[in-house]
């Protein structure tokens, strides 16, 4: 098999590995999740005082900070369209929170549900108060919003303000549907992020591989590959299996050209 033909089939090989990746990687359901943007959306808020701060936030730039001082209450919430996604598909449901005083502040979390993937019987559930100190706290509810919305459907998600209570901050929310279900929010799968995939092994594999492969023929072809690969593995862009499987395709490429040359 010449080089010409072994490299593109190799191409194919990455390519429909990415594409796996993507559709068996979990998916955040919460678009801007760590309000990143700098703006809100496509979250909304309601009462008073709520705002993106770019003070002290958990990670990145930005965080949220739900109401102010003594106000009434206030909460800040991010909603779906149909179809719903499923409560049972939620792999982990986690975020980080941080009262701005020393002596901390209450909040609660609200999910209003329906009983089918387009509507049906509404209803609510929410948590009791729960208190945070003046420190960033990792709080994951994966439990009980498994077990409060079985066979349930999500139509909006909440933090509330308790009324009288003083100003906290959030950051960093993961709400993750499980690995192989197909995404629910366009943002995860969209045309851009497809032509990522094609582009990056490209850049990566097959640009080095042909450049090298003209210069010394086979052995150029393999280090190509094998440098391609290893940058696409410290990138975190392959798993370690696949690193694995390269490996045997480059014996197998040299076992063959014992036998039968380029």
């Amino acid at each position: 098999m010449r080089i010409r033909l072994i490299l593109p089939l190799f191409l194919v090989f990455l390519i429909v590995v990415f594409n796996i990746t993507l559709v068996y990687a979990d998916v955040n359901l919460l678009q801007n999740a760590g309000f990143e943007t700098g703006s809100l959306y496509p979250w909304y808020d309601g009462g008073t005082g709520g705002a993106v701060s770019n003070i002290n936030p958990f990670e990145g730039n930005y965080c949220y900070r739900v109401g102010y001082a003594y106000a009434p209450t206030a909460f800040v919430a991010q909603g779906w369209a149909t179809p719903y996604p499923p409560v049972n598909n939620v792999s982990l449901f986690s975020f980080w929170v941080k009262a701005y005083q020393s002596y901390g502040s209450y909040f609660k979390v609200k999910f209003t549900l329906y009983s089918t993937p387009t509507g049906g019987v509404s209803s609510g559930i929410e948590t009791d108060e729960i208190f945070v100190d003046n420190v960033w706290t990792y709080f994951d509810l994966t439990d009980w919003l498994i077990a409060n919305g079985h066979d349930k459907y999500m139509y909006e998600f909440s933090m509330n303000k308790g009324n009288n209570e003083y100003l906290f901050y959030i950051d960093y929310f993961a709400l993750m549907q499980e690995s192989g279900v197909i995404p629910t929010e366009p943002e995860t799968s969209t045309i851009m992020t497809r032509m990522v995939l094609l582009v990056v092994p490209f850049i990566f594999v097959l640009v080095p591989a042909l450049l090298l492969a003209e210069l010394a023929g086979k052995n150029g072809l393999i280090v190509g590959i094998l440098l391609g690969v290893i940058v696409l593995f410290i990138a975190g862009w392959m798993p370690l299996w696949i690193l694995f499987l390269v490996g045997l395709g480059i014996i197998l490429l040299l076992l063959h050209g014992r036998g039968g040359g380029e």
